[in-house]
């Protein structure tokens, strides 16, 4: 009556076969990384209030209804039961009295393998989300794990009568020598005398083995540190930053120092 009244033909384009195999896709959410995409339905209908297919669930069990689906009309959406390790019957044909029995193997057609539509689809997906694993066994040279073995046998002295009384006391006095003459020579200190209720920021010295390419100790470093920690915020100290100037206003004096001919310090 469509076609008389409207004049315009009512589409099938929606239609399929009864029972063919239908395929619906698994959300990324929903699945593992070597799970199946999509999972196998079979086509029961049409649903009557709305634009879905209404489909039988074979792993849940039950009735769903869905628009998002694939179809795949060559294929039967139930497969009888059977073993598809089951061997392929022989069939024993008398070819006359006289003559042996011939056996002729006969395929099985109820227990054929059918394609699906997820194989055809998907087949370069799944190709490409493969992972490779390589066969290759890669390890480190033999040497590294000597290296590694002396240099974690390596004690490094905590405190100064470690340093003094180890087997390479020697080395660490020289050391310290060495940081006690910079810092005299660069006059870090200036000796002065305590103010009353006033207290000193404690020292520590630091003792460290420097490690060559070879994995042998190429020097033994000993370096004397304040112990900032013990001092106490508005009472040892007010601010927390260093000034820095600016880069415009270093170039400003040094062009007043050659303008006016004067010496930077």
């Amino acid at each position: 009556m469509k076609p008389l009244l409207h004049g315009i033909k009512p589409s099938v384009s929606h239609l399929r076969i009864f029972g063919c195999a239908a395929y619906s896709h698994v959300a990324k959410d929903e699945r593992k990384k070597l799970d199946s995409k999509s999972h196998k339905l079979i086509l029961l209908g049409y649903a009557d209030n709305r634009k879905a297919y209404r489909l039988y669930d074979l792993q849940k069990q039950r009735v769903i209804y869905s628009h998002d689906v694939i179809f795949n009309e060559t294929v039967a959406g139930y497969k009888q039961n059977g073993s598809e390790n089951e061997s392929t019957p022989y069939v024993s044909i008398d070819a006359s009295e006289d003559e042996s029995t011939t056996e002729v193997e006969m395929p099985n057609t109820e227990n054929e393998e059918t394609e699906t539509l997820e194989e055809e689809n998907e087949t370069e997906q799944e190709l490409e989300s493969t992972v490779r694993h390589s066969t290759r066994v890669t390890r480190r040279p033999d040497q590294y794990g000597v290296w590694i073995n002396q240099a974690s046998h390596i004690q490094e002295p905590q405190t100064v009568d470690e340093a003094l009384t180890s087997s390479n006391r020697e080395k660490w006095k020289k050391a310290m020598d060495e940081e006690y003459n910079s810092l005299m020579s660069n006059d870090v200190w200036e000796l002065v005398k305590l103010p009353k209720d006033e207290r000193v920021v404690s020292s520590k010295w630091i003792f460290k083995c420097k490690i060559g390419a070879t994995g042998n100790i190429d020097r033994y470093k000993a370096r004397l540190v304040a112990q900032g920690y013990s001092q106490r915020p508005g009472v040892d100290y007010e601010e927390t930053f260093s000034p820095v100037v600016r880069f415009e206003s270093l170039r400003m004096i040094a062009a007043l120092a050659a303008q006016n001919n004067l010496q930077l310090h």
